[in-house]
């Protein structure tokens, strides 16, 4: 049997987490996959996947060795898409896990822009705010906001974006404009539920603030939907609420309180080989992130 037909019963069990599942996607009976992934074993002398009854799961060395295997195998994909690159430019899948809030609105704008430009790249963008494992969700890119501090991934800084205290001009006007954090502190406030609250005050001090938070919310697109509701007063990433603030559906409240910047990167895992949709991708957020409101290139917080 050709040696690439057991790597692939072995990717797709490993990636599916069920033998009769790979079997299916593979098109061949369940023993079929048994026998492949036993052969596979023997060769390499090592147990791979432990099996049981709940499905399988990878051993320590078959997780080292599923990495190594996709790799060849994104190398291969590679390595054949640039055989014809100079007719058809690049091509492939590239699979990416994109935050909720921005995937869903900003970056999915640039991803629409970046595949007019390579109409020959598939992308399957999954939307979660969830950390990303790339072995078992087969993720080619992640973008990932906060500080990156993992030593087993490459991490391009895409930048950082800003926030803002926004409400209606309907609310305001019925319950007037807060002019200090204790203030605001009495108004119904609607932020992320687990965020620690904090300000850098026009001193340059840097304070917290925990507010009453009566509606706990892990969705930025909620806590828009509900300030835009005229329910109170909203702490929503800029990229979000400008267009807002723009036509006049929303005002800006306490200016002159600075919430800290988020930081954006995109991450990979590295590799001698990296796929050139996999660069002309990343290199392609880091020129149009910029375009996204309020944000602020690598460098220049």
């Amino acid at each position: 049997m050709d040696r690439w037909d057991l790597l692939e019963a072995f990717v797709r069990t490993a990636e599916t987490g069920s033998i009769s599942r790979a079997a299916r996607a593979l098109h061949v009976t369940q023993p079929a996959i048994s026998k492949r992934l036993t052969r596979l074993e023997r060769q390499v002398r090592t147990r791979l996947i432990e099996r049981g009854t709940r499905g399988v799961r990878l051993t320590d060395a078959g997780a080292k060795y599923l990495e190594v295997v996709k790799r060849l195998r994104a190398e291969l994909e590679e390595t054949e898409a640039g055989l014809s690159l100079a007719r058809t430019g690049i091509s492939g899948t590239l699979r990416l896990s994109l935050p909720t809030s921005l995937g869903g609105s900003w970056l999915m704008r640039l991803i629409v822009d970046f595949q007019r430009q390579h109409p020959h790249v598939e992308i399957e963008a999954a939307l979660s705010d969830a950390v990303t494992d790339f072995v078992s969700d087969a993720t080619d890119v992640a973008v990932r906001i906060g500080v990156v501090r993992s030593p087993n991934v490459t991490a391009k800084a895409l930048g950082s974006y800003g926030y803002a205290l926004v409400a209606t001009p309907g609310y305001l006007a019925a319950n007037g404009t807060p002019r200090s954090l204790d203030e605001l502190g009495t108004r119904p406030y609607y932020r992320w539920a687990f965020d620690a609250e904090e300000f850098i005050l026009p001193s340059g001090e840097l304070i917290r603030f925990t507010p009453p938070n009566q509606l706990r919310l892990t969705s930025s697109q909620a806590i828009y939907t509900v300030t835009l509701c005229g329910a109170g007063i909203g702490r929503l990433p800029r990229y979000l609420v400008q267009e807002a603030l723009d036509d006049g559906r929303l005002v800006e409240v306490l200016e002159e309180f600075v919430i800290p910047r988020s930081p954006v990167s995109a991450v990979y895992l590295p590799s001698r080989f990296v796929p050139e949709r996999v660069r002309r991708f990343v290199s392609f957020l880091v020129e149009n992130a910029p375009r996204i409101p309020g944000w602020q290139k690598p460098g220049s917080e």
